[in-house]
């Protein structure tokens, strides 16, 4: 597959690198959503669900400025990190919870090489 100048790739090549539409959040989203911007940016198509969670992750922050804990009223109980096996973690979505982390083995990998 021969690319034009700057990567450019025409033709039945370029079908075949077509990307799968994206699902869930951007890389560097969670910037809009905690400073109530999403308006500014045309890219995606916004809609009540995201201003929610945009609401929700913002007072999440407040919470956590104020007390240093994120947890307060309105909000979904955000669990401590233990660092335990049985630690949670919180996801922040439509339908915000508190979940057993999966990727242990990676955090302690780089607590491994970054000590």
């Amino acid at each position: 597959m021969a690319g034009l100048a700057g990567g450019i790739v025409r033709g039945p090549e370029a079908e075949a690198l077509r990307q799968p539409p994206a699902r869930g959040a951007v890389h560097s989203a969670d910037i809009e959503y905690a400073m109530a911007n999403l308006g500014t940016n045309a890219v995606y198509a916004w809609a009540a669900e995201d201003e929610a969670v945009s609401e929700l992750l913002q007072a999440c922050y407040v919470n956590f400025v104020r007390t240093g804990d994120p947890n307060g009223p309105g909000v979904p109980a955000w669990p401590a990190l233990s660092g335990d096996e049985g630690s949670q973690m919180m996801v922040i979505d439509q339908h915000p919870r508190a979940e057993p982390e999966r990727h242990r083995d990676r955090y302690l990998l780089l607590d491994d090489l970054l000590g």
